[in-house]
């Protein structure tokens, strides 16, 4: 489908793409009727995962997260009177973090800077590198255009990057793509390109952001004769503001549950693996103005970023049916856990909270996960290198719990509490950790 494509902008604020016109949309969409009903057609398969998932919430066996913490590291250029941090510059910041698992955009709209990409990924060694392939109109409309694009990056990161997501946010207008029928043929250029000349990478499909479930239906469901290696999604939830809040009557770690039910009813997840990769999460910022990528009733405050993140993560990691989950992103002001307005960089509340959790989980065995409506607060046990780590934390309330002998309370942003064995300990909004005493040893 030719589209005009002057109507597509991006905002250098929020480092999206600019909303588009009511009218332009429902132009777009009407053009695209047939995707749409057939989309509509797929809700008469979404009963069986929904109910299976409804129905048999059991507590997950004991797991190893294999590092699925992650986090998103852009290049970016300079824009207003931001500090722009060099590979570098983040590359230092980054190794302050317990972390193995980044994410990379490349926009194809700049193929032409391809290389200055590869010089920023390639400030980051050892670690588990994804690279988001970010879609433009030309490419969407011209198959050779997207092979050749494609053929370039692949070719440039051949030793440095094995795992790609194609395409990014498909399911929203101003992203691109008239429909996830239009992705489906876009991502049919990689998989044959890749299978052709470079079978050792990975490619991930899906891409849908928030819970569409139509759409995740629609993109498992097809008659296309790929198979995706792992499947994305962008499970933001900042909608509803706290993670264990409700829509269509699911939590996030109900959401997890639907989408895998939904991922094992199709036949377009290759491997023995059916775990999730969550490839975006954040929430916009209040008091930023243009920087943040959301409506106000979304938008919260540092504290509230803080509780929300870290709380995510926990109960993604408790779902077991999580591979990977990415924090969009370091440096943003608008929703980063770094903002870099007025010539200055300083890191939030959430740069420590996620410092923290890094150190605490990434690579630690989860054994039990209690949630409030069961325990009277939700309750995470893991592992890492023989320690015991609680998390609790409530919603929207406040509770007492007794602290345990031999066991050190050490707040959200990872520092010691004044709490001695056999007094209460409050617990609420913010995640408190009680760790054994080799906390304080643990790299």
């Amino acid at each position: 489908m030719i589209v005009d494509k002057s109507i597509f902008r991006w905002d250098g604020y929020s480092d999206q793409p600019a909303t588009l016109d009511r009218a332009v949309k429902r132009r777009l969409r009407w053009r695209s009727i047939g995707s749409v009903l057939r989309n509509l057609s797929f809700v008469f398969l979404l009963p069986r995962p929904v109910v299976g998932a409804v129905v048999r919430r059991e507590t997950p066996r004991a797991h190893a997260n294999d590092d699925a913490i992650g986090l998103c590291v852009n290049l970016e250029r300079p824009f207003e009177d931001k500090k722009i941090l060099s590979g570098a510059e983040l590359a230092e910041i980054v190794g302050t973090l317990n972390l193995r698992r980044l994410a990379v955009r490349i926009p194809l709209s700049d193929i032409d800077n391809l290389q200055d990409y590869v010089d920023f990924i390639r400030q980051f060694p050892g670690y588990r590198i994804l690279v988001v392939v970010l879609q433009d109109r030309s490419t969407i409309e011209d198959p050779a255009r997207l092979e050749t694009a494609l053929e370039r990056i692949f070719a440039s990161l051949a030793d440095t990057v094995d795992c790609y997501q194609i395409g990014n946010a498909v399911n929203r207008l101003k992203w691109g793509f008239v429909s996830v029928d239009e992705w489906l043929g876009f991502f049919k250029v990689a998989w044959e390109l890749r299978n052709r000349e470079f079978p050792h990478l990975e490619l991930l499909g899906g891409a849908i952001i928030d819970f569409d479930l139509l759409d995740h239906c629609r993109s498992l469901r097809n008659r296309f004769p790929f198979r995706y290696d792992g499947y994305a999604s962008l499970l933001y939830v900042d909608r509803r503001g706290a993670p264990e809040n409700r829509q269509m009557g699911f939590d996030l770690e109900g959401k997890i549950r639907v989408l895998r039910r939904i991922m094992e009813s199709g036949n377009k997840v290759d491997g023995a693996d059916p775990r999730l990769w969550i490839t975006e999460v954040n929430w916009p910022l209040a008091d930023t103005g243009r920087y943040a990528p959301a409506m106000d009733h979304c938008r919260v405050g540092e504290r509230e970023q803080l509780h929300y993140l870290v709380r995510y993560y926990l109960l993604a990691l408790a779902t077991g049916s999580v591979a990977a989950c990415y924090w969009h992103q370091l440096v943003a002001p608008g929703y980063g856990l770094i903002d870099n307005r007025g010539g200055v960089v300083r890191k939030r509340p959430a740069f420590h909270g996620f410092a923290t959790l890094c150190r605490l989980f990434n690579g630690a065995r989860i054994e039990r996960f209690d949630r409030q409506d069961e325990l009277g607060h939700y309750r995470l046990a893991a592992r890492k290198d023989g320690m015991e780590i609680l998390a609790l934390w409530c919603c929207g309330r406040e509770t007492t719990v007794a602290m345990p002998p031999d066991k050190t309370a050490v707040d959200i942003e990872g520092r010691p509490m004044s709490v001695t064995a056999g007094t209460m300990v409050t617990i609420g909004d913010s995640v408190t950790y009680l760790v054994d005493d080799a906390f304080h040893s643990m790299s």
